[in-house]
């Protein structure tokens, strides 16, 4: 079940990514990134999630675990960084977005993402960290899931 649960996580977040990274610098991209998220792990209940990042990542190897410039964003929001949702933002309509003054996204908005082609596209990130409680115990009790991943934005013509 623990094997499960870490596949679960796994191909939930890569498919965010990748929706992220399709989304481009459309203002409702975080939203559509997080209804991936609903949408890839119907195993995962929301009690599970503990946090969600979206980021603004240098390279494909750059995570908020292993870039000091990124370490913030694994407790809040930081400014042209990254976005930090809660599992409630999981529910949020999509008018709830947009880059306003007290809009989730408004940290790293979606509108401002560099996706053209003649200079290079930002690269972002999502991180989940989830919690599962294992019901037996045997092989331990509790597990905490920090999965990433990291795609280069999809270039766009305007």
């Amino acid at each position: 079940m623990v094997f499960r649960q870490y596949l679960t996580v796994t191909s939930a977040v890569r498919a965010a990514a990748r929706a992220a990274s399709t989304g481009g610098n459309d203002g409702n991209a975080d939203y559509l990134t997080l209804k991936e998220i609903s949408r890839s792990s119907p195993a995962i209940q929301t009690s599970e999630i503990e946090f969600i990042v979206i980021y603004k990542a240098a390279t494909v190897e750059s995570t908020p675990e292993n870039d000091a410039t990124l370490a913030g964003c694994l407790t809040g929001p930081v400014v042209d960084k990254c976005n930090w949702y809660l599992p409630s933002a999981l529910s949020l309509s999509a008018t709830s977005f947009g880059c306003g003054g007290s809009d989730p996204d408004r940290y790293w908005c979606p509108m401002d993402r560099l996706v053209s082609l003649t200079d290079p596209p930002d690269h972002i990130g999502v991180l989940m960290r989830t919690k599962y409680n294992a019901i037996t115990g045997v092989f331990g009790k509790n597990y905490t899931f920090n999965e990433e991943a990291v795609f280069r934005m999809e270039p766009r013509q305007r």
